[in-house]
């Protein structure tokens, strides 16, 4: 999750090559579709959460379970969590994050 949230992070490139176009990786991290009220990010790009913290635009990919890649270009910053949800129903795994 860390090489893929660093690649998104270097439009694209890793261990240098470029592996992913950086137009892709300006698409899919771009707003497409606005998620509305009562949603936890204002907008959806292709596979990721679009959203700002602390003043500073973030990408967002959330797997099951708990597991998920932030990317915060600004700050240059990746993270990436993995949880461990078996057992929880579906209300009790999104409150986690």
């Amino acid at each position: 999750m860390q090489a893929i949230g660093n690649m998104v992070l270097n439009t694209g490139r890793a261990q240098g090559r470029q592996v992913v176009s950086s137009a892709w990786i300006q698409a899919m991290t771009s707003p497409q579709i606005a998620t509305g009220p009562g949603m936890t990010t204002p907008a959806y790009g292709y596979a990721w959460w679009i959203g700002q913290v602390s003043g500073a635009g973030f990408a967002l990919a959330n797997g099951w379970g708990g597991q998920f890649i932030m990317v915060v270009p600004a700050k240059r910053l990746v993270v990436t969590t993995a949880a461990a949800t078996t057992g929880l129903s579906s209300v009790a795994t999104m409150a986690q994050w």
